[in-house]
């Protein structure tokens, strides 16, 4: 009896290993299937270069890769030759790209600074706990300072506002420069 459940299982076994094996040697592979597609949609502007592996000779078995890269190359020399006879462009690009330098300092230091004001209210708080552990910890601290314990909280109650306002405010002033980096094309991070 269990021979013939043995036999049962190794015939469904092989048949299913048959049937998988079939699929998989007739089936075209997934990266051949994209490959078959990107040349079937070759049609991109003359301003647009799209980069496949193909085309920067990643497999060798690519003829088209040398061909691809040649145009690549030729195409960017001929660009780099109309660019040297416009003087205006260069100069163009060199105010963009110091106006994207400028942006990209101011947006560290308020950063930093955003930072600095963080570490400064954390201090202030960790401060004040201190202050009323110390105050609360003897009762005869309580009874001889209550009025300047009242007097201090005062003054750390209207300290942690504004110091709060001015994180709010550089929060602020650096979403502006985010959005400003997101018009001009400049990446901040």
């Amino acid at each position: 009896m269990m021979t013939t459940k043995l036999k049962r299982f190794s015939m469904i076994a092989s048949g299913v290993a048959v049937l998988m094996m079939s699929a998989m040697l007739s089936a075209q592979t997934l990266a051949d299937a994209a490959r078959a597609a990107q040349k079937n949609k070759r049609t991109t502007s003359a301003t647009e270069k799209v980069y496949t592996n193909d085309s920067l000779g990643f497999h060798p078995g690519s003829g088209d890769a040398t061909k691809d890269a040649k145009k690549t190359e030729d195409n960017a020399d001929s660009k780099a030759d109309s660019k040297s006879d416009k003087g205006d462009d260069s100069s163009a690009a060199d105010d963009k790209k110091k106006a994207a330098e400028e942006l990209k300092t101011k947006y560290e230091k308020q950063k930093s600074d955003l930072t600095q004001l963080q570490r400064e209210l954390d201090v202030m708080e960790r401060e004040n706990r201190l202050r009323g552990a110390t105050f609360y910890a003897d009762a005869g601290n309580r009874l001889r300072d209550e009025k300047k314990y009242a007097e201090d909280d005062r003054k750390y109650q209207s300290d942690v506002a504004a110091k709060k306002k001015a994180i709010a405010d550089a929060n602020a002033a650096l979403d502006k420069m985010k959005d400003e980096g997101r018009k001009t094309g400049v990446p901040l991070s």
